[in-house]
């Protein structure tokens, strides 16, 4: 769909024909094309052109599109093929995906952000830091190396090197907690205590204030230590706090 600040109209290619596909994710790129993702791969609308960026064997659920400071864009995948990498850069042609094999463990990815020195941070069943050329450094939820399973749903890239993750659970372990400097800690502030709220998006605007949507608790803003909380009776779904956070 498409909003000209009166109206919403549904759009279509140029040959008329409607775009039958489930929808994920929706970048709108700094030269002004519009990168979509889908149940089974991205989509990238250029010019009035639509190309597709899925081979028939490698078809996977697109989570998040980022662009980088360079430019480059970067697809977040789960529902992986056999073998393939839940981290992609779109090639001029195809999608270039890394896995295991480029040193990055991460079984999916879901939450997707780079940092002040270049790093993509990957949130998903463990969470990441990597860049191309490089094995990632991965962290489980004390803060070791290691592995362990988390279910990240989202990232988003706070101050001095630091990034916040939203997992998917409620619990002293779970709820938007901040990994900074090897050490994890949760997010309690009046208003807001993080292991009672399930959160599933993340998002920093240009005040520095943390916005996050949960699944059904509305949206919160966190700004100098102090929580405002948005809701409405009969609570907000996902999709809503989606919305307001784009």
């Amino acid at each position: 769909m498409r909003f000209d600040g009166v109206r919403f109209s549904s759009w279509r290619p140029a040959d008329g024909k409607p775009l039958i596909k489930r929808f994920t994710a929706l970048l709108s790129a700094s030269d002004g094309s519009l990168w979509i993702g889908t149940i089974d791969g991205l989509m990238h609308l250029q010019n009035g052109k639509l190309y597709t960026y899925a081979k028939p064997e490698d078809r996977a659920t697109i989570a998040t599109i980022l662009e980088d400071r360079n430019g480059t864009i970067w697809v977040a995948r789960y529902h992986l093929p056999k073998g393939g990498g839940p981290l992609c850069r779109a090639g001029e042609a195809e999608l270039v995906c890394y896995g295991a094999k480029e040193g990055l463990p991460a079984q999916y990815i879901l939450g997707l952000t780079q940092d002040s020195d270049g790093y993509l941070w990957l949130g998903g069943d463990i969470l990441c830091r990597w860049r191309p050329g490089s094995a990632a450094t991965c962290f489980d939820e004390v803060g070791r190396q290691g592995k362990t399973r988390m279910d990240i749903v989202d990232v988003a890239g706070g101050a001095s090197g630091s990034v916040w993750t939203a997992i998917d659970a409620v619990g002293p372990q779970f709820g938007v907690r901040r990994f900074s400097g090897g050490k994890w800690s949760p997010l309690i502030v009046p208003g807001f205590d993080s292991p009672s709220i399930r959160a599933h998006a993340l998002y920093f605007d240009r005040h520095n204030s943390l916005w996050v949507g949960t699944s059904n608790n509305g949206v919160y803003r966190i700004h100098d230590g102090v929580a405002d909380h948005y809701a409405r009776a009969g609570g907000w779904t996902l999709e809503q706090c989606r919305i307001l956070l784009l």
